[in-house]
């Protein structure tokens, strides 16, 4: 058990990087959009560049993966309750010391027992997006 959530907890912990490197694919698509030249057609409201780098970027598989990921590990964190969902903020997107966030716990003792609970949760819950 301790395997699985530790592989959890360092799922979670790809969730920043990933979420950039989502927003950066994103970001280099918009500018391809909007920098993009010609007329529009049929009073169309984006020129055929446009619609073509659109359609380029709903199809590109890694926007889809990361989009993905993001969302599932997103919805996951979102049902938690709020203890929980400090650890992981803390812990998994901040990339905090388990001595820094043990402060907030009041010890050592309740802090692991909201990590294990925290990480099951979400590991029931990505097991669930995967089965559905």
């Amino acid at each position: 058990m301790r395997e699985c959530l530790a592989f959890i907890e360092h799922i979670l912990s790809l969730y920043p990087s990933r979420l950039s490197i989502l927003h950066e694919r994103r970001q280099w698509y918009e500018g391809m959009i909007h920098s993009s030249g010609g007329s529009k057609v049929d009073g169309g409201e984006q020129t055929p560049e446009q619609e073509r780098y659109v359609a380029a970027m709903q199809r590109d598989p890694q926007i889809c993966s990361l989009s993905e990921f993001c969302t599932k590990v997103e919805n996951a964190v979102a049902m938690l309750p709020e203890p929980e969902r400090q650890f992981i903020t803390s812990r998994c997107f901040l990339g905090m010391d388990y001595s820094e966030i043990e402060r907030d716990f009041n010890g050592k003792t309740a802090m692991y027992k909201t990590r294990r609970d925290a990480l099951e949760s979400v590991a029931l819950s990505l097991l669930g997006e995967l089965a559905g």
